[in-house]
């Protein structure tokens, strides 16, 4: 389906394949590289030693952990990363009902919550007026 992915369980226990850039593939297998320091040998990011799952707020707290020992100035929260991921997919293009989908929103109109105003999108909406 697509070359660089990840397959997650939703909330809700289905399975959900989601396309991701080779550098977050990255960040993924550093965060699995970690675990295995720590004797959790699952290739599962959100694993614990048995190879159970851990809450929602652990892995949270994992991704924070993770987020504040690469971050320079400004302060990275995981939460904050989905609102880059769609307001940067937006952005590229992506059309927002297939950023919808990969970030298992049930509907188009939370994902347009997420969706920030980029200075980009200001300066290309100035222009398009210039040209009118």
């Amino acid at each position: 389906m697509y070359k660089n992915k990840v397959v997650v369980t939703t909330f809700s226990e289905r399975l959900r394949t989601i396309p991701f850039k080779s550098k977050a593939i990255e960040v993924i297998e550093k965060i699995i590289k970690i675990q295995q320091k720590l004797g959790i040998t699952s290739n599962r990011i959100s694993a614990t030693l048995n190879d159970t799952y851990v809450s929602s707020t652990l892995f949270i707290y994992r991704i924070n952990d993770l987020l504040k020992s690469i971050q320079s100035e400004k302060e990275i929260v995981s939460h904050g990363l989905r609102h880059t991921f769609v307001t940067l997919s937006a952005d590229a293009g992506v059309p927002l009902n297939v950023v919808s989908n990969w970030v298992g929103h049930k509907n188009v109109e939370i994902t347009q919550d997420y969706n920030h105003i980029l200075k980009t999108q200001v300066d290309k909406g100035v222009a398009l007026l210039e040209n009118w």
